[in-house]
C-alpha cells in the first residue's frame, strides 16, 4: 500500500504541474507579468517533485553516505527550497500588477463581452455672462418690473 502512495503521489503532482505551466504559458499575453511568474513558479515546484523522486530512489546511498540524520536534513532542506521558491512565485504571479498598456483582445471566436460606449456630455447651452451693474446705494426697485404691483 506505501509503495502505491508513493508512485500515485508524484505522478499527480506532476499532472497538475504540467497543467499548471501550460495554462499560465497560454494566458501570458493576456495577464502578462503574473502568468509568467505562475509559470516560473510551478516550474520549480515541478522541479521540486523530480528532485524529491530522485532522492527517494538514492536514499539508500544517501543514508549511507550522510547517516540518517544527514540524509534526512538533506532531502528536507531541499524539498523546503522548492516548495517556498514555487510558492513565493504563486503568490507574487496572483499579486502582481497587471501592465495596463497590455488591452486584452479576443481572438476571432470568442464572444465579446458588454463594452461600454463612451458618454459624452453635452451642454445645452454656452453659459452666459452678465454685465456687472455698479453697486447702488439706498432703497432700489427690483427689475423688470417686479416689486410692488
Amino acid at each position: 500500500m506505501l509503495n502505491v502512495i508513493t508512485i500515485i503521489f508524484p505522478l499527480v503532482m506532476v499532472v497538475v504541474l504540467v497543467g499548471g505551466v501550460i495554462v499560465t504559458a497560454m494566458n501570458r499575453r493576456a495577464h502578462g507579468r503574473g502568468a509568467t511568474l505562475g509559470m516560473a513558479g510551478c516550474a520549480v515546484l515541478l522541479v521540486g517533485v523530480l528532485v524529491n523522486v530522485v532522492l527517494g530512489f538514492i536514499a539508500t546511498s544517501l543514508y549511507d553516505a550522510l547517516g540518517a540524520g544527514g540524509a534526512a536534513m538533506l532531502i528536507g532542506a531541499l524539498g523546503m527550497l522548492f516548495n517556498a521558491t514555487g510558492t513565493g512565485l504563486l503568490i507574487a504571479g496572483v499579486i502582481a500588477r497587471r501592465d495596463p498598456q497590455q488591452p486584452h483582445h479576443p481572438q476571432p471566436g470568442q464572444a465579446q463581452g458588454w463594452q461600454q460606449q463612451p458618454i459624452q456630455h453635452q451642454q445645452p447651452h454656452p453659459q452666459q455672462t452678465y454685465p456687472q451693474q455698479p453697486p447702488q446705494q439706498g432703497w432700489q426697485q427690483p427689475p423688470y418690473g417686479g416689486g410692488q404691483g
